[in-house]
């Protein structure tokens, strides 16, 4: 669900701000799709739940002033939740005494899927135009940006295996 308000171009400045409400729930353990088939029924543990890669909550404000000699400036804040994850729990692989099953590593959920979430990350962008009239049905634009002005670092993954350092 999406909730948008824009403001056209008048008297040399337009903005616009949005709000987005996603979920996306499921039973796939990674976003791209090439997830693993679940042949042993033990592993459909906690295999349902909010699905990874997605922001639930997106709020997004950006606004565009024209200065005179055809120059604009213009911003865009954007809030996104954090994205889903799962911690998990690796079985051994046999060695050491650690317990296998028929030689086999698998990955079991500890929590439902997507229980957990990234934290939220905050970005501002920044963009500078000079327009520049080459005919009367031609103009060049050149455009400097400056990218996560913020520069705020996020956590974008986290060791999810609960036995991390299994042998």
């Amino acid at each position: 669900m999406s909730v948008t308000l824009d403001r056209k171009m008048a008297n040399n400045w337009s903005a616009g701000i949005s709000y987005t409400h996603a979920t996306l729930k499921g039973n796939i353990q990674r976003a791209d799709s090439y997830d693993k088939v679940y042949y042993n029924k033990n592993l459909m543990i906690n295999a349902y739940g909010n699905l990874p890669g997605v922001n639930d909550h997106e709020f997004k404000a950006r606004g565009l002033y024209e200065l005179p000699w055809h120059m604009r400036i213009s911003g865009t804040f954007t809030y996104l939740s954090g994205t889903h994850w799962t911690p998990q729990y690796r079985t051994g692989n046999g060695n050491s005494g650690s317990s296998s099953f028929n030689g086999q590593r698998y990955l079991i959920n500890t929590e439902p899927l997507g229980s957990q979430t990234y934290p939220s990350r905050a970005l501002l962008d920044l963009r500078l135009t000079q327009m520049f009239t080459v005919s009367k049905s031609a103009r060049l634009e050149a455009f400097v940006e400056v990218l996560n002005v913020l520069n705020r670092q996020a956590v974008t993954s986290y060791q999810t295996r609960v036995n991390a350092d299994n042998s």
